[in-house]
């Protein structure tokens, strides 16, 4: 009997393809999905970190004198700094030496948890 020579994929060798091919995309797809999530999480970090300098940047050039601002780019407010005098046991020999120490907080207005809270000393 003579064969023909036929051209082409039987339809076994296409299903055994498509099979492969499903096998293959599960685990790709979670690593996929996997990085996407990884680098959602490094922006987020990265926009923390840069929320953290400003405020501390705030809480370092807020001016030594009691009572609360806001202060924010193009007068935003986006920050409130307050500033009050720290009380602790040797306070009275600090303020005798002509100095004093301050709480200095930073928050977002409206929140109560404060990005930043710092004790700075100056003079009285």
């Amino acid at each position: 009997m003579n064969r023909r020579a036929c051209r082409g994929f039987t339809l076994i060798e296409v299903l055994a393809a498509f099979i492969v091919a499903l096998l293959l995309i599960g685990p790709i797809g979670g690593i996929i999905a996997g990085v996407a999530g990884s680098m959602a999480g490094l922006e987020r970090s990265a926009q923390r970190r840069a929320a953290l300098q400003r405020a501390a940047t705030a809480a370092m050039a807020a001016p030594l004198r009691p009572g609360a601002s806001t202060i924010g780019e193009g007068g935003g407010g986006d920050l409130a700094v307050e500033v009050a005098p720290y009380d602790f046991p040797a306070a009275a020999d600090l303020d005798r030496a002509g100095w004093r120490l301050y709480r200095v907080g930073v928050r977002r207005p409206g929140s109560g948890a404060a990005i930043v809270e710092t004790v700075r000393i100056g003079r009285r």
